[in-house]
């Protein structure tokens, strides 16, 4: 029976968190293979509440091999008992130089597409720019290490594998989806505002997300004098204290409110609570908050950047994350309802229809793996 090593073992928070559930709780369909899974300990909750069996399968790990040598080590150990026929990486790099057969996901938008305009944008700084121009082309270097890649999108794997210099038959594209826990939950048709118009902004803390415009855009908002509004994050506490700081300074705590870190399967009952999602991020592959909204019935706007409308089309609104009157304007005419989820949602049913299930895309990834254990695409390794 072919074996497969399944690597989490550096996924704790954002998206990833999302997909690597997603994978690893529709692996078990599989039975052609045998597992074993290195996963981070901080995954290890969301797979217990998703009712994954755990058993001797599984290694946890706390720390990261990115920057633990005794993780990297334990990995290596691992993979020379178990020889397995290929590794799977949800998403890399790991920094661990596997002797199978090494298959990568991959969604760092700053080492695929990101432009110098975007580091100037989010980092500023010269000293900052320079510091992480370093860390990326460490990543690059690290990344490259891997036999085959999986990217997100068309774009971004178009991008990589120039900047890269790498072969065609050795990059293929997933989309990303929504998580199954979506499937199994039946959204209200899209309702006209409450008493208390929600916006929910679902992500975990990153420069290049641009949270820090959001008190910003609530101060704006407060002046329209649109009545009750919340805008509704979902970071851990550190994280917030960076946007708590702000909205002090402003005056507009009372219209921001951290909810903390959300399990995946939990998502359906916030999505559903909310009146709008609004995501100002600078730089994304493909976040999959974008196909959540637009299954949620809810309106979705977003910063207006090529990576955004590539997905989303006419299923969403645009905005200049940074015109933070714009943006206040634009969500004022969502709670007038002068745009509504319902003017939209024949166009979030087109975009909808583009993308895989999450069961469709897990199997895109087998299709995958069957292709390179076959030898149909030859591995750098066998050559």
């Amino acid at each position: 029976m072919t074996k497969i090593l399944i690597d989490a073992s550096n996924i704790y928070s954002g998206g990833a968190v999302q997909v690597g559930l997603t994978f690893i709780r529709e692996s078990f369909n599989y039975k052609a293979y045998t597992f074993f899974f290195i996963v981070n300990i901080k995954l290890k909750n969301e797979l217990v509440r998703a009712g994954v069996r755990i058993d001797n399968n599984f290694l946890f790990v706390d720390k990261s091999p990115s920057v633990s040598i005794t993780t990297r080590n334990k990995m290596l150990t691992v993979e020379k008992s178990l020889e397995p026929d290929l590794v799977f990486t949800i998403f890399g790099p790991t920094f661990v130089n596997f002797k199978a057969t090494h298959v990568t996901g991959f969604a760092n938008g700053w080492v695929s597409h990101s432009s110098m305009r975007d580091f100037i944008s989010v980092f500023k700084k010269p000293t900052v720019i320079f510091s992480k121009l370093l860390k990326y082309l460490t990543i690059a270097y690290q990344i490259r290490k891997a036999d085959f890649f999986i990217l997100e999108t068309e774009y971004a794997a178009s991008k990589f594998k120039r900047r890269l210099m790498l072969e065609d038959e050795r990059v293929f594209v997933v989309d990303n989806s929504f998580p199954s826990s979506f499937l199994d939950y039946t959204f209200k048709e899209a309702q006209p505002k409450k008493d208390l118009f929600g916006i929910l902004c679902l992500s975990a803390y990153y420069p290049h997300k641009n949270l820090e415009s959001i008190p910003y855009v609530a101060l704006e908002l407060h002046r329209l004098k649109m009545g009750k509004f919340k805008f509704i994050l979902t970071l851990d506490e550190i994280s917030f204290k960076k946007i708590s700081s702000i909205s002090k300074a402003l005056g507009v705590s009372e219209f921001i409110e951290n909810r903390g870190y959300q399990c995946v399967d939990d998502l359906p009952y916030l999505y559903e609570e909310m009146s709008m999602v609004y995501s100002p991020s600078k730089l994304e592959t493909f976040s999959a908050v974008y196909l959540e909204s637009l299954h949620a019935n809810k309106v979705l706007m977003l910063n207006d950047k090529k990576f955004a409308r590539d997905i989303c089309g006419e299923a969403a609104i645009y905005v200049n994350s940074q015109n933070f009157k714009e943006v206040a304007v634009k969500i004022s005419e969502i709670m007038r309802n002068e745009i509504s989820f319902d003017s939209l949602s024949d166009s979030a049913k087109q975009v909808l229809s583009l993308y895989s299930s999450p069961r469709k895309k897990i199997n895109k990834y087998f299709e995958i793996f069957s292709q390179v254990l076959n030898h149909e695409t030859n591995s750098p390794k066998h050559r």
